[in-house]
């Protein structure tokens, strides 16, 4: 079984795909895509770092 941090960030990434076929599925711009993805993404790293940030602090 992996760490915390393996386990979510393979969760991330199916329920990323998932949100990627949604988009596509809607028809939306290919810019548009890839843009919502790079956000998500940015949004899941940042997610991901807070509790290393708290133990610091």
């Amino acid at each position: 079984m992996g760490t915390q941090r393996e386990i979510s960030a393979e969760f991330t990434e199916q329920s990323i795909k998932g949100f990627e076929q949604y988009l596509y599925e809607r028809e939306n711009a290919e810019a548009t895509i890839e843009k919502y993805l790079r956000d998500v993404r940015a949004f899941f790293n940042i997610w991901v770092m807070i509790p290393e940030l708290i133990k610091r602090n």
